[in-house]
């Protein structure tokens, strides 16, 4: 039996500044240029924190059992969905170990398994949820009017953005004979991910002409057969 918990924190700042047409190279302060004055700055930051256990149980070497689950909450998503819970599950059957198994002894390994998981992906910017505001400069005043600078709109906020979640099934079977010189290694397999974290084109009478959403699915499944030789020289 394992339980374990871990958070993990990313801060991130910076302040910068630059001057040019400085009239002597032994001052280094800004103060000493005089022309194309620029200045920035900037701060991101996003927190993860992870629940997780696992149970591993093995009877008389010939059934197997596995059980995970990961509960993990994160700053990318909004409050209604930034936990995601993520359970799998493992058995297998080592048939080589069963008494039938005596009668042939050219059979080194035998092992039927299947399994099955929920995992999720949280591989988004930051603050990709919340409403954002950006620096534009407007021209306002009577005749040509005058430059000034304001904020505007840059994106529009989604409460309900959530995980991208994939759901997986495995089946296989591994064979080894003569003494593990010839193996066999047989998969079919399917995975299928939904709430997929993309762009959606919204009408542009909002004011935006996109907006991040938890939609779509892709499905995958294939077969995967594996041949393996050893020898000893």
């Amino acid at each position: 039996v394992l339980l374990g918990f871990s958070q993990e924190w990313y801060d991130f700042s910076d302040l910068d500044g630059s001057r040019k047409n400085i009239l002597l190279d032994d001052i280094y302060v800004l103060d000493a240029g005089t022309e194309d004055i620029t200045n920035g700055g900037g701060k991101d930051s996003w927190a993860l924190r992870s629940y997780f256990g696992r149970i591993n149980y093995a009877y008389n070497e010939k059934y197997l059992f596995e059980a995970n689950m990961r509960i993990d909450g994160t700053s990318r998503f909004a409050k209604n969905n930034r936990w995601g819970y993520f359970p799998s599950v493992s058995v297998g059957w080592r048939i080589i170990s069963e008494d039938f198994m005596r009668n042939l002894p050219w059979v080194s390994n035998l092992k039927l398994r299947a399994s099955y998981g929920i995992s999720g992906n949280f591989s988004i910017g930051n603050y990709e949820h919340i409403a954002m505001l950006k620096y534009n400069q407007y021209v306002l005043g009577t005749g040509e009017g005058s430059l000034v600078s304001g904020l505007r709109p840059s994106q529009i906020s989604n409460d309900d953005l959530g995980w991208e979640k994939t759901r997986m099934y495995n089946v296989g079977l591994d064979i080894g004979l003569f003494d593990e010189r010839l193996t066999f290694e047989f998969d079919m397999y399917q995975s299928n991910t939904y709430d997929l974290l993309l762009d959606v084109p919204i009408p542009q009478i909002t004011g935006f002409s996109d907006m991040r959403k938890n939609i779509g699915e892709v499905r995958n499944r294939g077969v995967e057969f594996t041949i393996g030789t050893h020898h000893n020289w």
